[in-house]
């Protein structure tokens, strides 16, 4: 009945340059160009939680409302059947200059989710049903869920690890963002993260919050700041990736302490995502050096038949292992050469080379 309403009224008789708007529907959005009306719209979301745009849903599909100024009384409450005039912008989403540039056309009514399914289109309005949370939240409020599509954290609540229950929100290409804490029927706060040192890793399922405890940071941080080995006290390391914050202003190779994050085990090897900077309790050990290519162990190798640089600057060798580029330029590298290096995945197994001797 919202649908039928909305297309029914006419545009605003205000006098404004955007009287002239092409009027359109949400299905046409995707090739508007310019200044555009939409109508057989209903609000479908508060505001996300940058503060930067709000949704509203048409027949089938919704539409992201960029706010082009603070425009302090938008949107209107979710199902709320409005008009709405702005820039037609790409990825089926319209920038609004104006708060008088959106009307209200009648009093909110409940708005019920369509059910998902994997050829719903962009911004919808969906709900699942009885899904698991499966990995931590990382700091955009994403995490995986046992389901088709995962959770995203445009409205900045989402429910922890571990939890189960139904969940609606907006669909943003494969995630759902919960629009506040009463899309998640569920508990909110996530289990406590585990406690784990580098020999247990292995046995904690992929996406797990972990605590990883008496490792020594054993490596510097490679050329883009965020990844690096830690390793405990017997050389068993791990790769961290840190993702979120500038470890590299932050945190010495050589100190020992804890880090808290969530695990990963990938075909290229396992990684840590570390959320916040690590608790540094003290000055750790000597980097300890390994006979044994595994995954996160540091090595002193002489390699040789070096091939030429891939479009990556890794360079294969004769011996198999690739030379990866992580926190040196390879450029002009003498034939054999002598390096050390940290040890990444296992098939293939990638050197990340520390030191060349020359």
């Amino acid at each position: 009945m919202l649908i039928g309403l909305v297309v029914a009224c006419a545009p605003p008789d205000d006098p404004s340059p955007l009287d002239t708007a092409t009027v359109l529907t949400a299905a046409d959005l995707d090739a508007a160009s310019g200044f555009v009306l939409l109508e057989g719209l209903v609000v479908s979301s508060p505001r996300t939680a940058d503060d930067r745009a709000f949704f509203a849903q048409g027949a089938d599909r919704g539409v992201r409302i960029v706010l082009g100024d603070i425009l302090d009384d938008l949107p209107p409450p979710v199902g709320t059947p409005i008009l709405i005039r702005g820039t037609a912008l790409s990825n089926t989403a319209l920038l609004l200059h104006s708060e008088d540039d959106l009307r209200a056309l009648g009093p909110a009514e409940p708005l019920l989710p369509t059910p998902f399914a994997e050829d719903l289109l962009p911004f919808v309005l969906t709900s699942l049903p009885d899904v698991t949370v499966t990995s931590a939240l990382d700091p955009a409020g994403h995490a995986d869920l046992d389901a088709l599509a995962d959770l995203g954290g445009l409205f900045g609540v989402g429910p922890g690890y571990g939890r189960t229950g139904d969940l609606t929100g907006i669909l943003d290409g494969t995630r759902i963002s919960p629009r506040s804490v009463a899309d998640w029927t569920g508990s909110i706060d996530p289990l406590p993260p585990v406690e784990a040192t580098v020999a247990t890793l292995k046995g904690v399922p992929s996406g797990t919050p972990v605590q990883l405890t008496e490792v020594t940071q054993a490596t510097p941080f490679d050329r883009s700041g965020r990844t690096a080995v830690v390793q405990d006290a017997d050389g068993r390391g791990v790769w961290i990736d840190t993702e979120a914050w500038a470890a590299a202003a932050t945190s010495d190779s050589g100190s020992r302490g804890s880090w808290l994050g969530e695990i990963r085990h990938r075909d290229g090897g396992s990684v840590l995502r570390v959320w916040t900077p690590p608790t540094v309790d003290s000055t750790g050990h000597a980097p300890v050096f390994s006979d044994e290519d595994t995954d996160g162990a540091l090595v002193r190798r002489t390699v040789s038949g070096l091939g030429s640089p891939d479009a990556t600057g890794q360079v294969p060798t004769a011996e198999g292992p690739q030379l990866d580029p992580v926190f040196l330029d390879l450029g002009d590298l003498p034939d054999p050469v002598s390096i050390t290096a940290a040890v990444r995945g296992s098939i293939p197994v990638r050197y990340g080379v520390l030191g060349i001797e020359r």
